[in-house]
């Protein structure tokens, strides 16, 4: 295995950070992946008259949000995603704000675990009854070591920055008359993706896909008041923010949900526990193996040591694993584990060389779930055609069920009023709409669901004369 030096010393520079990815950086790298994969910068360009983009500026009112700025505020400021004194930063900067503020207050991490194979979120049960001091170790204050299942809190009514939020915003984002409250919808909006890939990323976190609170029990210092999960550090120190590797197979999905989990087993959570160990959730030690031990005898209680059917080892090999340095336990040609036989006892380890090697194969399968997630958030995209004096809308490929279309007329001060409501058409061509004199642009929004029955927020404009 190639080696790597990541001493204690060295990972204790980095600061704690409660949940799995931590936020501030490998977070904030994965989230800026996603945006710059995804088609979300031209679909803010096309539909919502951003002509920057990613790069447009978008002003939130301080004053209309004081709860939102208090929790800004406990943000570094080297993090990029604090608004300037007016509220305003860039679209991207909206984003990656919502990807922070998920983990704001640390309690919200809770919520960030899903186990597939049992179907639950975070228990607290492999914390050997320490759930409660494991988050008082890692969050700073004694918290309860269960949650609400990921997928469950993404759709939470509570859930200030979940779908309904995000929806609503996204809405508005076009209806609301004024140019400047539509800016501040359209930033909300992106807060709430920000915080939504938040939660999606955290499916790629081995330890949070196998309900393993353990994980955030290991020593990361060179004290044993320092702890927290020592993959996370190990991100942050390889990759910081910039270094994230980019995203890789953009993964679709038609609902929401199977992104986080599927029936066939696609979802990320589903991928990451079956593919992945974590710190907590390694086979358990295995005794009285000596080393001319049946190969096959081995695999087998092994097996029986984990919590998890899978990973599972094909084969071991001991004479190996009596050696100083042990054996790799590889999949895919990476390390899944290191296991030695010491004293006829064989135990298995991640250490940092193993976890390094992981990384460079977890992270951008998760760069390519979030980046999926984004463009189907942002996936509604109308054509607007105006002839004469009627606005025709069309909703190509899009595959819409039932909702209700409304068309905008925006004057020359960026004024919209409604121009026509009406329940949408199926088929390309969706509705139509009579286009009164003096309207500068025509804005059609569609709100609903599509032919899977997820909801939907579609949008299109069009400039009168073009």
């Amino acid at each position: 295995m190639k080696r790597i030096v990541v001493g204690a010393l060295a990972l204790a520079l980095v600061p704690v950070a409660a949940g799995a990815w931590e936020t501030e950086s490998t977070h904030l790298g994965l989230t800026e992946q996603a945006a710059v994969s995804s088609g979300v910068h031209l679909r803010l360009q096309v539909g919502y008259g951003r002509r920057l983009g990613w790069l447009e500026p978008l002003v939130v009112a301080p004053a209309a949000f004081a709860e939102l700025y208090r929790r800004l505020e406990t943000v570094p400021p080297s993090s990029g995603t604090r608004p300037d004194n007016r509220g305003r930063q860039t679209a991207l900067g909206w984003l990656r704000a919502g990807a922070l503020l998920e983990g704001i207050p640390a309690a919200r991490n809770r919520n960030h675990f899903y186990d597939p194979v049992h179907k639950t979120g975070l228990t607290g049960k492999g914390a050997g009854g320490l759930g409660e001091f494991a988050w008082e170790t890692v969050a700073g204050g004694s918290l309860p070591g269960q949650g609400m299942a990921a997928p469950d809190w993404i759709a939470a009514k509570d859930n200030e920055l979940g779908i309904d939020r995000f929806w609503l915003e996204l809405e508005r984002a076009a209806t609301a008359p004024l140019p400047a409250d539509r800016d501040q919808h359209l930033a909300l909006a992106l807060m709430c993706a920000g915080a939504m890939l938040h939660v999606l990323e955290d499916m790629g976190f081995p330890a949070n896909a196998r309900d393993d609170l353990r994980e955030y029990l290991s020593r990361v210092g060179d004290t044993g008041a320092d702890r927290g999960s020592r993959t996370a550090r190990l991100a942050t120190f390889l990759y910081g923010v910039l270094g994230v590797p980019a995203a890789g197979k953009i993964e679709r999905r038609e609902k929401l949900r199977a992104f986080f989990t599927a029936d066939d087993g696609t979802g990320l959570a589903d991928v990451t526990a079956s593919r992945w160990y974590s710190g907590g959730t390694l086979p358990a030690e295995v005794h009285k193996v000596p080393p001319d031990a049946s190969p096959a005898d081995v695999v087998a209680r092994v097996k029986e040591a984990q919590s998890f059917a899978s990973p599972a080892p094909r084969e071991l090999f001991l004479k190996r694993a009596a050696g100083d340095d042990g054996a790799t336990l590889r999949a895919g040609g990476v390390c899944l584990a290191v296991y030695r036989l010491r004293d006829d006892r064989l135990s298995f380890s991640l250490p940092d060389e193993c976890v390094a090697e992981q990384l460079t194969a977890i992270l951008p399968v998760v760069g390519g779930y979030a980046t999926g997630m984004l463009d189907w958030l942002f996936r509604g995209q109308l054509e607007v055609m105006v002839r004469g004096g009627t606005a025709v809308v069309a909703a190509p490929g899009l595959r819409l069920g039932k909702g209700t279309l409304t068309v905008l007329v925006e004057d020359a001060q960026g004024t919209r009023r409604p121009a026509g409501e009406s329940v949408a058409g199926s088929g390309d061509e969706i509705g139509h709409a009579t286009v009164p004199a003096g309207g500068a642009k025509v804005v059609a929004v569609f709100v609903g669901v599509d032919a899977a029955g997820e909801r939907i927020v579609a949008v299109g404009e069009r400039e009168v004369g073009r």
